[in-house]
């Protein structure tokens, strides 16, 4: 978002949101991933991110907090609207430490679980439950997917029963 602003770029929130093709490609993965939780199909053998987070070290480290990021964001931006509306206009240096911080903030239970056992040994265990649970993941998702069709549908310039919509 900074690179595109220093090019003289005009964005705001959501600004990746006024790109139909974007648009389609979020309907796409948003289907897909609806689909999996739902149990219609099984990507056996292949995580998201396999390959990166399960490196030694420092950098499969690295690599799962990458992805845990690219997961959470979407679903924390409406908490975190006020902080990035404020990196927008902010000069480069508070926009770049603003976003550390919230960066920090996601981390942050991550690091609680891997530096307090305590905490760790309260996590859930794995079991049948988790195939309930995936199930009803589907719903929201499904959900996500309608907002973006109908989003899609709005920016294509459909009609409905001879009115604009």
């Amino acid at each position: 978002m900074l690179l595109l602003r220093a090019g003289g770029q005009e964005i705001g929130w959501a600004f990746q949101l006024q790109s139909p093709a974007f648009v389609l490609f979020l309907l796409m993965l948003m289907v897909a991933v609806t689909a999996n939780l739902a149990g219609l199909f099984e990507l056996s053998g292949l995580e998201v991110g396999g390959v990166l987070t399960r490196r030694p070290g420092v950098m499969g480290s690295f690599w799962t907090g990458v992805l845990a990021a690219l997961v959470a964001t979407p679903c924390t931006g409406p908490f975190m609207a006020a902080a990035l509306g404020a990196a927008l206009l902010l000069p480069t240096l508070e926009a770049l430490l603003l976003f550390a911080a919230l960066g920090f903030g996601i981390a942050l239970p991550f690091l609680l679980i891997a530096y307090v056992p305590r905490l760790r040994s309260m996590l859930p265990r794995p079991g049948p439950w988790l195939n309930g649970f995936r199930k009803a993941m589907a719903v929201p998702m499904a959900l996500t997917a309608l907002a973006l069709g109908w989003l899609l549908w709005r920016q294509a310039g459909m009609k409905v029963f001879g009115s604009d919509w």
